[in-house]
């Protein structure tokens, strides 16, 4: 096995790449491998392992629902990814490889009927792979850490080009307008194209995973009260999760159009995290939110609120807002000393005379809630 791994590792250091990975719960020494033969700095920027929850969490600036999951491999593969952009200012982004790797591996004392899982995800510039073999005629942990660690290797190899034996592989190539706004070449793709002008359009921004039918319902009925188009705006680096990768861009995207919903007239997909550089990019729009989101606008870690206020002023933004059920009551019952007064100023707030709030939630979905 080892002058495998050796073979692979001088082939990947041929390639001339960059790589940061993150690798959790087995398959660690892969890393030993990527050092073992020598010329390691020729490929290795950072390796991690972000073993505790704690640790994922910050490593990908946000939770995922499953930590052994292929979703959490992406996210730790395009976190891996932009920290590699980070270390390597004057390398390419063709030379760029981020890994993400996390696993559940036998264990002393199990319970009966454990699953053994790998999954990997590499993040280039262009492309997102995942990759999710099986563990089940692979027995005791020695042996599992040693196969998730070729799995790991191999994968990497896979991803510069090299011939290796690995089969079911998925690969998702991004369009070019994608890659520029996940980059941060671009700060905004719109589908279809609406010339840049939001002054008479509705922009509702949300992570939309999935987009439901307190979703919709708002969109129809504020459509129904304004008369004006509804966009729905994607942000690719959310402040409070993590930045999405392209295979999660297009499940989002392809689930949005599998609805043929005609109340929605485009979609944006940005760069922009905050409210206030949504007002920038999104002049003279009005955003429809739901009343929590309203709340954490005031949130002091999203900007100094002043400087905020005075973005939304200055670029003629207003807010529709719509409550929902939170702990099993209506938000209308909040207080709107929670709101500052400048934020009031700019907001038309529905209550439930207009539609009817719920407790339904992305989050509830994704957990078959």
């Amino acid at each position: 096995m080892q002058s495998s791994f050796q073979n692979l590792v001088f082939s990947i250091q041929d390639k001339c790449c960059q790589i940061v990975m993150a690798v959790t719960g087995g398959g660690t020494e892969v890393i030993g491998e990527m050092l073992r033969y020598g010329g390691g700095s020729k490929i290795l920027s950072e390796a991690v392992i972000p073993y505790s929850p704690a640790s994922f969490d910050s490593f990908v600036k946000g939770k995922p629902d499953k930590y052994c999951s292929i979703t959490a491999a992406r996210d730790l593969a395009m976190a891996s990814f932009q920290r590699a952009i980070f270390l390597n200012p004057n390398t390419s982004l063709k030379d760029l490889i981020g890994v993400g790797a996390t696993s559940s591996l036998s264990k002393e004392q199990e319970r009966a009927g454990r699953e053994h899982k790998i999954h990997i995800a590499i993040q280039t510039v262009d492309k997102t792979f995942s990759f999710s073999p099986s563990l089940n005629e692979v027995f005791g942990r020695l042996d599992q850490e040693t196969k998730t660690a070729e799995f790991i290797l191999k994968m990497i190899a896979f991803s510069c080009g090299i011939e290796t034996d690995l089969s079911d592989v998925d690969i998702f190539k991004a369009d070019q307008d994608i890659c520029n706004v996940v980059l941060g070449f671009k700060k905004v793709h719109s589908i279809p194209n609406v010339n840049n002008s939001y002054k008479n359009r509705i922009i509702f921004s949300g992570a939309f995973n999935p987009i439901h039918e307190q979703h919709i319902s708002m969109i129809r009925k504020v459509k129904e009260i304004k008369n004006l188009p509804v966009d729905l705006e994607l942000c690719v680096r959310n402040v409070d999760k993590p930045a999405l990768n392209y295979k999660e861009i297009n499940n989002r995207l392809n689930f949005i159009g599998n609805l043929n919903l005609d109340c929605v007239d485009a979609i944006h997909l940005t760069g922009c995290s905050t409210f206030a550089e949504k007002s920038i990019y999104f002049q003279h729009a009005q955003f429809l939110v739901g009343w929590d989101t309203l709340v954490r606008i005031c949130d002091p870690k999203y900007g100094k609120l002043d400087e905020v206020i005075d973005c939304f002023v200055r670029n003629e933004i207003k807010f529709l807002v719509f409550h929902r059920i939170s702990n099993g009551e209506s938000t209308e019952k909040d207080s709107l000393n929670r709101i500052h007064p400048e934020i009031l100023k700019i907001s038309e707030i529905f209550g439930s005379d207009v539609l009817n709030p719920s407790d339904i939630s992305s989050t509830k979905i994704r957990k078959g809630e």
